[in-house]
């Protein structure tokens, strides 16, 4: 057990070493954006998003990051953070879906885990403060969420999460950032590509689309 336990802090000496770190906290803002894709069953492009006014729902990120320097300027940041993400919407009466007549007010709270992977580029790096810009992926596992319906009768049955939306989701990011000594913060465009939910009557797919704020603390950085 020991010699288990000196191996696994060994390996973590290792993967540290001459490594930058830190932790961090933000803010999230997403969608969920939805793509028509035509079936047998479609009659005509007909989807909730004729029908449904989505809106952005605000959430709050937050985890830890580690900086692995390629060279003066180029690097990769991987993080481990928590993330909220999700939708609102108007509801609105519908005549024209055969199978429902109404959507109701309602919105939709998703909480991720989610490993980013990013290329980091420092721009005109200076002696306390440099510009740097971020591209790369980003991988979601489904921790929980929350699907409330507004001013819906009793006997209306509100969806689950886990019937609503895959557990898995991925995409890319890209961003803008500065740093002045051991702070950063960087905005980042976060655009899922893989289809979030199950495919929806008429063939509607929906895909995590949003923007996050993010401010670091660096707590080890490599001189």
């Amino acid at each position: 057990m020991r010699k288990i336990l000196s191996l696994f802090l060994l390996l973590i000496s290792i993967a540290s070493y001459g490594q930058d770190f830190g932790i961090s906290a933000g803010i999230n803002s997403f969608n969920l954006r939805e793509h028509f894709i035509p079936t047998p069953r479609s009659c005509c492009k007909t989807s909730t998003s004729d029908f449904l006014n989505y809106q952005n729902v605000f959430g709050v990120n937050f985890g830890g990051f580690a900086n692995f320097r390629l060279n003066d300027l180029l690097s990769i940041l991987g993080e481990l953070q928590y993330s909220q993400k999700g939708f609102q919407a108007d509801g609105v009466k519908n005549p024209f879906l055969e199978f429902q007549t109404e959507y109701y007010a309602r919105k939709l709270t998703l909480n991720y885990l989610e490993l980013p992977i990013m290329l980091k580029a420092t721009i005109g790096k200076q002696k306390k403060w440099s510009p740097y810009a971020l591209g790369g992926i980003y991988f979601s596992y489904l921790l929980s969420g929350r699907h409330q319906l507004y001013d819906a009768p009793p006997n209306v049955r509100v969806n689950s999460v886990d019937e609503l939306m895959d557990n898995f989701d991925w995409g890319i990011r890209a961003g803008l950032g500065v740093t002045y000594l051991r702070f950063s913060m960087d905005v980042n465009f976060v655009a899922g590509i893989y289809n979030a939910t199950g495919p929806f009557p008429f063939g509607a797919r929906k895909k995590n689309v949003g923007w996050n704020a993010t401010l670091r603390y660096w707590i080890n950085v490599r001189k």
